[in-house]
């Protein structure tokens, strides 16, 4: 597992000049086009508390831990058909090891945001070293979400691409680009049912203020992605021998 992951990621920067930077770049063009929304007045975010560009860019290099993981996984009978059909891998290999790959990748970003982060003169707080744990229930919700829709994608490849879309403008209806505070109601509405909202609330929180301000919130959302991402797992091995007979076809 641990050389397939080395491989791959090796695999993936060997050619380029700038190597593993290019992992952070589309995300940066992204939030580059956010920025410039807010500073021409087009987009106004709210108080976010710390200036806008550190603020975005530590939320999407959150936004990656669900999104990053939710797109390695569904893909994951497309893009590795040959390794299934070639060689009998053990299913929790390949999840094993694409999570490797995707872990460095968000890694990567995140260090970047916190260093940008800090040139704007933020102070990041000592249980920013809790992050990998606070920030895990959002990278396992992402996890199962990508093993759910993975089945889809090779039975119902039409819902897929409806429900694919889904999940990705899901970044619209998170705190990644605005605050609480925004002053659109019906934001206010959705930020405030959307689960992945405290996830990601506080995995900021424990950078930028040293806490868990929805800590009740927090401990129920983890709850839910540890029970989801279970579930998605068993449902990811009992269609595992259906999906390789379709994918052989």
């Amino acid at each position: 597992m641990l050389m397939l992951a080395r491989r791959d990621i090796i695999s993936q920067h060997r050619k380029s000049i700038l190597g593993s930077l290019w992992i952070g770049l589309f995300p940066l063009l992204n939030v580059m086009v956010w920025v410039v929304l807010h500073s021409t007045g087009t987009f106004k975010p709210g108080d976010t508390g710390i200036p806008y560009p550190a603020f975005v860019l530590l939320g999407m290099s959150i936004w990656l831990f669900f999104i990053g993981y939710y797109q390695a996984m569904n893909g994951i009978f497309r893009k590795q058909a040959k390794m299934f059909l070639q060689i009998k891998v053990a299913p929790e290999v390949i999840i094993g090891y694409l999570v490797l790959v995707q872990s460095f990748s968000v890694a990567v970003f995140w260090i970047i945001a916190v260093i940008a982060t800090l040139l704007y003169g933020v102070t990041i707080q000592p249980t920013t070293l809790l992050f990998p744990l606070v920030v895990l229930p959002l990278a396992l919700m992402g996890t199962g979400t990508g093993l759910i829709l993975s089945i889809m994608r090779v039975v119902a490849p039409d819902a897929f691409k409806i429900l694919d879309r889904l999940v990705e403008l899901l970044l619209y209806a998170s705190p990644v680009l605005y605050g609480a505070s925004i002053e659109s109601g019906l934001l206010q509405e959705v930020l405030r049912l959307n689960p992945l909202t405290y996830l990601i609330f506080s995995a900021r929180d424990v950078i930028l203020t040293g806490s868990l301000l929805h800590a009740k919130a927090y401990a129920v959302c983890s709850a839910v992605s540890v029970v989801f991402f279970l579930l998605a797992l068993r449902f990811y091995y009992i269609g595992y021998p259906r999906m390789l007979e379709r994918v052989a076809v």
